[in-house]
């Protein structure tokens, strides 16, 4: 089974090692981080945080959860599910082929 070319947007948001660690971050979270909190863990500043969180904002990993007080940010966990299945019927197709 080829990898569909519609994931090549999550492809690239995690091809980067600050996504990649953002990724992480965000999913050992018990709860969502606010910006000042995600920024304060990964030690990233505000231009280069604002920078990857929108690159993963596009191509769907995270969503922006607006309140009154501030702004959570929230891996799509829906998103995360059909990639691993993507990823799981690539892994069962290419174990039957090298068998």
């Amino acid at each position: 089974m080829p990898i569909d070319p519609k994931f090549a947007p999550l492809y690239k948001a995690l091809a980067h090692p600050r996504r990649i660690k953002l990724f992480n971050i965000l999913a050992a979270a018990k709860t969502p981080p606010n910006l000042t909190q995600l920024q304060s863990i990964s030690k990233l500043n505000t231009n280069a945080l604002t920078h990857h969180l929108r690159l993963m904002h596009r191509a769907g990993l995270v969503m922006k959860k607006r309140t009154p007080q501030d702004t959570k940010i929230i891996l799509r966990a829906e998103v995360i599910e059909t990639l691993m299945d993507q990823w799981n019927a690539e892994t069962a197709t290419n174990t039957k082929i090298a068998a």
